[in-house]
């Protein structure tokens, strides 16, 4: 009979993290967020080269301004309102809330088309500002869509923060993405009740308990 052979010491160690069942506990969980949003911001303030009418080249930056700024706290807020983010008072909490809004203004300022052509810009803000109102205002199965809506219109622009950051786009997009995928908290179950009642806009969970 074959025997499985388990490493020992630091190895062990090793092994458990990357194949076993190791799980992140809380802090862990903190530190990592932390982290991995402070690079996705650090990536998403760097300065690129952008060729611009064939001629020359210009420096573009997704660095947040005052309108990028004010849409992403309106944004956040609302994922705060509707719990799809957990609300605290703690330091952790706050620099959560800065670092979400320091990365949402950043992809904000890629959709309003910061390095893209004048053309594909200029309707961007009202259509922005509006979807950023609607996630306050509107009825709640809209929200999506109609945010879905504004991305499809910005398609050109999301196209040309591509082209500019290369590389550096996706590594900004995943350490991100990770880094609030790590804030929420509770079971995939819940996960997924909550996204269906935002996106149907009734509890699913509570009319299955009903049938």
């Amino acid at each position: 009979m074959s025997q499985s052979i388990i490493p020992r010491g630091w190895l062990g160690t090793l092994d458990n993290i990357l194949v076993g069942d190791y799980e992140i506990g809380q802090r862990g969980r903190r530190y990592l967020s932390l982290a991995l949003l402070v690079t996705a911001s650090l990536i998403g303030m760097m300065s690129f080269t952008k060729d611009h009418w064939y001629l020359w080249t210009r420096s573009v930056s997704l660095s947040p301004d005052f309108f990028s700024g004010l849409v992403a706290l309106i944004i956040v807020a609302s994922l705060y309102v509707r719990a799809l983010l957990p609300v605290s008072v703690t330091v952790f909490g706050v620099l959560s809330f800065v670092l979400n809004a320091t990365i949402t203004a950043i992809l904000v300022q890629g959709l309003l088309g910061q390095t893209a052509s004048f053309l594909t810009r200029l309707p961007m803000p009202y259509l922005v500002a509006f979807s950023g109102l609607f996630s306050w205002l509107g009825m709640r199965p809209l929200v999506p869509w109609v945010w879905g809506a504004t991305m499809i219109v910005g398609m050109a622009n999301l196209l040309a923060v591509s082209e500019v950051m290369g590389l550096w786009g996706y590594a900004m997009i995943l350490t991100a993405g990770l880094g609030l995928a790590l804030q929420i908290t509770g079971t995939t179950g819940n996960l997924r009740q909550d996204l269906q009642f935002h996106f149907r806009g009734r509890d699913i969970g509570a009319e299955e308990q009903r049938r």
